[in-house]
């Protein structure tokens, strides 16, 4: 299967002050939780299939 990327449109990181304006009126929730919808979309369109853990991780203390 071949993806289009024809919709990706690079911009200049200061062109679009209301987007930052209106993220920098977010608490910090708010923009976690729209960095997790960005990611989960992100992995819809790049893998067609639902996000899941890749890896299990456990953190130990030492002494």
């Amino acid at each position: 299967m071949i993806k289009d990327s024809s919709a990706i449109k690079v911009i200049k990181q200061d062109s679009d002050v209301g987007n930052l304006i209106y993220f920098s009126s977010l608490s910090k929730e708010e923009r976690l939780s729209h960095l997790e919808n960005l990611r989960t979309q992100y992995i819809y369109w790049r893998h067609d299939s639902e996000p899941r853990f890749q890896r299990v991780y456990k953190v130990v203390r030492r002494a």
